[in-house]
């Protein structure tokens, strides 16, 4: 796969981070890989507040637009683009997507799923 631009790229819209809360912020991605153990492509936000917890993978992002400040119980964190940041497995927090030119919050993702020993 290739994307020349990532702004540019064309995402698929994949709904409400809070399905309770539709009007909330929205998402959208363009999956670039998925082999089971690896997932990487580009996820977009639209501007809102949600809290949650990461699922079962390790996951790394790189900020390419927008701005979100990341609350944690070890501290906040105000990414923005050039940002590069990694969380584990079950990693709670709370995220306010703030509004900015591009009308949401773009980054490249990485997802790890944990390998099962056989």
């Amino acid at each position: 796969m290739y994307t020349p631009s990532i702004l540019d790229t064309p995402l698929r819209p994949t709904g409400p981070v809070d399905p309770e809360h539709p009007a909330g912020a929205l998402t959208a991605d363009w999956p670039m890989l998925d082999d089971g153990h690896v997932q990487v492509g580009v996820w977009e936000c639209t501007p809102g507040r949600f809290g949650g917890r990461s699922s079962g993978e390790n996951e790394s992002m790189y900020m390419v637009a927008g701005r979100a400040t990341i609350e944690h119980g070890d501290g906040v964190y105000d990414i923005s683009p050039g940002t590069l940041w990694t969380t584990p497995r079950e990693w709670s927090s709370t995220w306010t997507v703030h509004p900015h030119d591009h009308q949401s919050m773009i980054g490249g993702f990485r997802r790890c799923v944990p390998r099962v020993a056989p």
